[in-house]
Parts: structure tokens; sequence; C-alpha cells
């Protein structure tokens, strides 16, 4: 067996968004050093609790659920920065959360391992996010007279991934994986082989990778918390 196959993969950068204020590792550190419960009431702006709870699970058209966990005011989507990532208001609008949200931890896990949008651009790199939530889609549906022009695009799973590779100009290889619950697995996995893949001898149709990121996304939009 190569040498490099048995290399360690390196992990040089992160970015992460969390409830309570776990909007980076050092936050997310100290949550994790000095744990606490983050449960908190369900907001008002997500939708009227009072109006939907019922302590009857089963009851149609209720909840008897009262708290859950929600990203801070800080860390809110529609702070999404359209200029910046070079995207236009009314696509923003019908960009699913997941996507406006791993454009900004991308960033930031860049920044966290030292890089410079430059230093990057017209690279190998490869994008692989896990991701298999649609609630998105599904609450822009639920009204066909107002649906965004850019729906199409702006929910499309496989663009999770390549809005990524656009953006930052990457062009190695770029997916979005979805493989229920160990997604997340499935990424990190496919990320760290073609890392190791890129260096031997082997020429791969997807071509050489020499930063693969690996990216995952999970919320919950949907008052049905589906």
């Amino acid at each position: 067996m190569d040498a490099h196959a048995l290399e360690p993969i390196a992990i040089v950068g992160m970015g992460c968004r969390f409830p309570g204020s776990a909007n980076s590792p050092s936050k997310l550190w100290e949550l994790l050093r000095s744990p606490r419960d983050l449960a908190q009431r369900i907001p008002k702006q997500r939708w009227n609790l009072d109006k939907f709870y019922h302590p009857t699970g089963s009851h149609h058209g209720t909840t008897n659920v009262t708290e859950s966990y929600f990203l801070d005011e800080q860390d809110d989507i529609r702070h999404f920065d359209t200029k910046f990532f070079g995207v236009g208001t009314a696509e923003a609008e019908a960009m699913d959360p997941q996507h406006r949200m791993l454009l900004e931890v991308v960033y930031e896990a860049m920044e966290h391992g030292g890089f410079t949008l430059s230093s990057l651009q017209n690279s190998d790199t490869a994008v692989y996010v896990g991701m298999m939530c649609t609630d998105y889609n599904i609450t822009l549906g639920l009204d066909s007279t107002f649906i965004p022009q850019y729906t199409a695009t702006g929910v499309s799973p496989s663009n999770a991934s390549s809005r990524i590779s656009y953006y930052f100009n990457w062009h190695g290889p770029s997916m979005t994986i979805d493989t229920a619950a160990d997604f997340l697995d499935r990424s990190v996995v496919i990320g760290s082989s073609s890392v190791l893949i890129s260096s031997t001898s082997m020429k791969m149709a997807m071509g050489p990778v020499t930063n693969p990121l690996t990216g995952t996304v999970s919320p919950c939009v949907m008052p049905s918390g589906s």
C-alpha cells in the first residue's frame, strides 16, 4: 500500500452554527466544557404556540411540543449578506436557508484555517455537503401563487454544494450527499478518501483533489418540525 494512503487527514479550519450562541469553534468548545440546557420556549416569531398547542400529541393540526432549540438572533439567516456573496435579493429570498448558512460557515472555516479567498481561487478544492431536509421547498410550495422566481435553483439540494464551488471558484468535485441519518459520516469518509486518492498515480475522472471541504446542514424550518 502506498505510504500516502496511511497518512492522517488534518482538519485545518472549522465553522459552525449551534444554539446557545455557539457560532464558532471556540464558543462550541466552551459549551461542551460547560454544558447547559439550551431548550427554550418556541418564540412567537416562529409561530403562535398558544394557538397550536394541545396536550395530546396526536390531536389533528396541533403540537404538544412547547420547547425546542433555536439559533440566536445574531445568527438569523435573514441577516445573510447578499452583496458580499454576490446574490440578488430576489434570488436570496428563494435560496434554502441551508444554502445561505453553508456559504457563511464555509467562509468562516476558511478564515479559521488561515486561508484567503484569493489563495484558494482556481484550485482543485472539492466540496462535499451532507443534507437531507427540504423544509423550505415545501414551505415555498404552500402557496402556488407566490412561488419565488428562483425557487427551482434556490431549493435544489445539488445546488447546496455547487453554490459553494461557484462562489469560491473551486474546480474540484462538488456533490451533495443524502444518506439520511449518516450523511455526516458519509461526507467525511468521501472527503477524506478523495484526499488520499488524489495523490496516488490513479487518474480520477473527477480530477485531482487538493483541499476537500466537508459540511453538513440539517435545520428544521417548518412548524411541524418535519
